[in-house]
């Protein structure tokens, strides 16, 4: 049974099993959490409607960003997952405004997408927001997709935000660092811990301040939270609503996110950004995003056995196993 075991381990004959298994403790056994210091702002159907009323239509204009990103100025740190590749249709200045609104908050950090296909490199753009020796070499690249020049100079950081699922399509683990050429660039929330000098590199371990996260050559598996709304959640119209407001009525109160770690993403079905998880067939890719961060900052993640004790593990259960049988059959 010994053998057995570990020729079906060794050969990923048990991997759709233990995919099962995490996904059946995912939903039934993970901690019901709910997280003090981590917000979402959906760009959500509510809001394409609400906005849509006023005449104002999906893509919507880049200043209609700058007052929310002016709102959430006072927070830790705000994550945009919105790819912005090309020049506003609304014109240059639009481009500005938002900009300009991203570079004055000093905290607002943006997706870079990584790419399979090869096409023209700003190696200097590259090279500014890579770091030295993290990746593995089964996340290489060919090309990445930035933001346009305006928003490459205002932001305060910069990370993969791409994901891929596991081979059955669900997403249960980001890596935190891919290559590209001769440039290692991080995951997109993984930019805010290099930012703080909280990471360090210990040979192949990767440590969030006394958190061991993961050898250079894995991914981190998410723990998503059993509870079904682990985190506070807004509508994009909501904060745009209370960062206009003149009369100094707010719906949300702007203290709230001070200090607080911020992600706006899509999560009406329209947008395309709906991913399934252990928790949902429907999951916006930013709540993934925020898991991700919500798991590192607070050390709560799933970590796994390493290879060179699985043999050792298999051989305990194996010798259990035959042992309860051999004496069961001689009583």
């Amino acid at each position: 049974s010994f053998s057995l075991s570990c020729s079906l381990y060794f050969f990923n004959a048990l991997k759709s099993f233990e995919y099962k298994v995490y996904d059946l403790l995912s939903r039934n056994f993970n901690p019901d959490k709910k997280s003090d210091s981590v917000c979402l702002i959906y760009i959500d159907q509510r809001s394409i409607e609400e906005l849509s009323t006023q005449g104002i239509t999906w893509p919507w204009p880049r200043q209609i960003y700058a007052p929310v990103v002016e709102y959430l100025s006072i927070a830790d740190a705000v994550f945009i997952d919105l790819i912005f590749t090309e020049n506003s249709s609304y014109g240059v200045e639009d481009d500005q405004i938002f900009a300009k609104s991203v570079k004055k908050a000093g905290n607002v950090y943006l997706p870079v997408v990584l790419s399979k296909e090869k096409r023209w490199i700003d190696e200097e753009f590259l090279k500014r927001i890579s770091v030295r020796g993290y990746a593995s070499f089964k996340n290489q690249y060919q090309s990445v997709i930035t933001p346009i020049e305006e928003l490459k100079l205002s932001a305060k950081g910069f990370g993969n935000v791409s994901i891929q699922p596991d081979e059955d399509g669900i997403y249960r683990r980001i890596s935190l660092f891919f290559k590209i050429k001769d440039y290692f660039i991080p995951n997109f929330v993984m930019t805010y811990f290099l930012d703080k000098n909280l990471v360090q590199k210990r040979g192949d371990s990767i440590f969030i301040e006394k958190f061991l996260i993961t050898n250079t050559q894995g991914s981190v598996w998410l723990r998503y939270s059993s509870n079904s709304k682990p985190f506070r959640i807004f509508s994009f119209v909501e904060i745009l609503s209370a960062a206009i407001s003149k009369e100094g009525r707010q719906s949300v109160d702007r203290n709230f996110f001070r200090g607080k770690k911020v992600f706006i993403g899509a999560s009406a079905a329209g947008l395309f950004d709906m991913k399934p998880t252990p928790v949902s067939s429907k999951t916006s890719g930013v709540f993934i995003h925020a898991t991700l961060f919500e798991n590192l900052i607070s050390g709560d993640f799933i970590t796994t056995t390493p290879k060179a004790l699985i043999p050792f593990v298999m051989f305990l259960v194996s010798t259990v196993i035959a042992s309860v049988f051999i004496k069961h059959h001689s009583m």
